[in-house]
């Protein structure tokens, strides 16, 4: 948990680098350290061979948290910023299994919170596997916890998922650029929401909510001053060309909430839960013209974040199913459909495209959870209660009610209060929604720019 220690208060920012990246990182560096948020940037060689801290840990994931843990207690850090993609900087799989034997069936997933959760309860190291065998964030299905994580964040991280340095120059100009320009400007007042009919009302038990406009709604009703967009199933107007015109005269935030994979994202009209919408894939952010009006990108769909998909996984997918890898049996389909075999994930395609895109996502690295219907009859659509459509909504709630507006503190904070709301240690899906989520960015980024 976020622990009343006193920290020494030498830097603010530690970016933690790919060995490759480092050089290219310097004009970041020094924006940083210009506007009082002190920074210092170490390469993972620096880690490894124990330059500043005694190397500690069983592998390097363990000795990247270790030296997260040193520099928090010795630097002072309140925020990291990882910079490099799911092997360059590697990451941790939590073992938090859901819909064991269904085709929904998830037993493991990437979750950078496990670099953020440096402390347990009693103010120990938060290893993720108490049982010290190996197997982190351990769940197993129908049963309880194994492994005891404690979940809440000590500091505020966030990861740049670059796979080359043209996309590491990419991300500093566009982040030194938002710091510096965004502030004063009218684009940023506005809100795109894009969302429809997320589930059946079948599956309702007797309403018939439009699952994502609701949510798009809620976020809308806490961003008041912000010029809302709707591009809405119900209104008509959900068409990819759409997407891309309001993207591209900038806004401050897009909030997409529907269904989602590595590749694509799109939903459903009312009632028509057989076909699917217009939408938006990775290509079509190859055509948003917002030249320095990046927005902050919300996405609610299961898998729009897993940024260790690769196109080595069309291989292995073969190679274990076969034939049946392509299978289009609704009741069993093949993981072909999928789409892990894409280069890099949908919101990392968002905020890494050059002149244009997101300045940061926010989004699942597996399934989301959303809660359907209106089960306690208390009037309000569950989809905005808890799960996902809590999660995201909160977090607008927190940056324009209560003026949270450090990305990284934002979308922690975010955490915490889901952590104090639901039963994230008795509940695995409560658990599952915050260890999936994701920030794909730059976690000290000031919302709206510095003045």
């Amino acid at each position: 948990p976020m622990h009343l220690m006193n920290f020494p208060d030498k830097y603010d920012l530690l970016i933690i680098s790919y060995d490759d990246f480092t050089d290219i990182l310097t004009p970041l560096v020094n924006h940083k350290n210009s506007i009082g948020v002190t920074t210092k940037i170490v390469s993972l060689s620096d880690i490894y061979s124990g330059t500043y801290f005694p190397i500690q840990g069983r592998d390097d994931a363990e000795k990247i948290k270790y030296f997260i843990k040193n520099a928090r207690e010795e630097w002072g850090i309140k925020y990291v910023l990882l910079v490099g993609n799911y092997w360059r900087i590697p990451v941790r799989y939590s073992h938090l299994e859901t819909d064991k034997g269904t085709k929904f069936e998830e037993l493991s997933f990437v979750s950078d919170l496990y670099y953020a959760d440096l402390y347990d309860s009693n103010g120990g190291f938060s290893s993720w596997d108490t049982d010290n065998d190996g197997v982190y964030g351990e769940w197993p299905y129908l049963m309880g916890m194994k492994d005891n994580v404690d979940m809440a964040p000590d500091v505020y991280i966030g990861r740049l998922a670059c796979t080359s340095r043209y996309e590491v120059e990419t991300m500093v100009d566009k982040i030194i650029t938002y710091e510096n320009t965004t502030y004063g400007s009218r684009w940023f007042h506005r809100i795109v929401t894009v969302g429809g009919d997320t589930f059946d009302k079948n599956w309702e038990n007797g309403t018939d909510y439009d699952e994502g406009e609701v949510a798009n709604e809620k976020a809308i009703e806490y961003m008041n001053g912000f010029t809302p967009i709707r591009i809405w199933a119900s209104l008509g107007n959900l068409a990819t060309e759409n997407i891309v015109k309001e993207i591209s005269k900038g806004c401050g935030f897009a909030y997409f909430v529907g269904h989602g994979n590595p590749r694509s994202w799109a939903t459903h009209e009312n009632g028509d839960y057989y076909n699917w919408t217009e939408g938006l894939y990775n290509r079509d952010m190859l055509k948003f013209s917002n030249k320095n009006m990046y927005p902050i990108l919300m996405v609610g769909g299961c898998h729009n974040s897993e940024i260790d998909v690769t196109p080595l996984n069309f291989i292995k997918g073969l190679l274990e199913e076969g034939l049946h890898y392509f299978s289009t049996d609704p009741e069993d389909f093949g993981s072909y459909w999928f789409y892990n075999w894409v280069p890099e994930c949908w919101s990392w395609f968002f905020v890494k495209v050059r002149n244009s895109g997101a300045i940061a996502s926010m989004g699942s690295t597996g399934y989301g959870g959303v809660n359907i219907g209106d089960n306690d009859g208390n009037n309000i659509p569950d989809c905005i209660e808890g799960a996902d459509g809590w999660f995201e909504t909160h977090f607008f709630k927190l940056y324009n009610k209560e003026h949270i507006d450090i990305l990284g503190e934002t979308y922690g904070q975010t955490i915490l209060d889901y952590i104090n709301n639901f039963p994230v240690y008795k509940n695995r899906y409560d658990a599952k929604i915050i260890q999936t989520h994701i920030l794909l960015g730059d976690p000290s980024l000031k919302i709206g720019g510095y003045p």
